[in-house]
């Protein structure tokens, strides 16, 4: 239940900034610095959701891109421990025709690990 709790609870903590972007029509919008498999995961669930939803207006939903970057512990996993790897194959399983996230990046790591 931890999981799902977390997963519930971070889903409404991206919700409420999301929709004041959104109102804003933004040309973009980006998540920065998630550091865990099960925030990338909310905000996915979220923008599905939204994009489900009937009482907001389709163009809100359809004109920003979305992209995220991940805070990295070294040059292979997520600072929860997470392998890239897995979070790639997770990314590809939620949204495989990259309708939702547009782009991927990394920060909060060190130049070391950049290669």
């Amino acid at each position: 239940h931890t999981e799902i709790s977390q997963l519930d609870s971070l889903e409404q903590f991206h919700e409420r900034k999301t929709r004041v972007l959104l109102a804003q029509y933004p040309d973009s919008i980006a998540y920065e610095t998630i550091p865990c498999l099960v925030e990338c995961e909310a905000i996915l669930s979220l923008w599905k959701r939204m994009k489900k939803e009937s009482n907001l207006p389709s163009e809100l939903l359809q004109y920003p891109m979305v992209w995220m970057s991940f805070a990295c512990r070294d040059g292979a996993h997520l600072n929860d421990e997470t392998k890239l790897t897995t979070l790639l194959k997770r990314l590809d399983e939620l949204d495989p025709d990259a309708s939702i996230i547009h782009g991927i990046g990394v920060n909060c790591c060190s130049f070391a690990h950049s290669e």
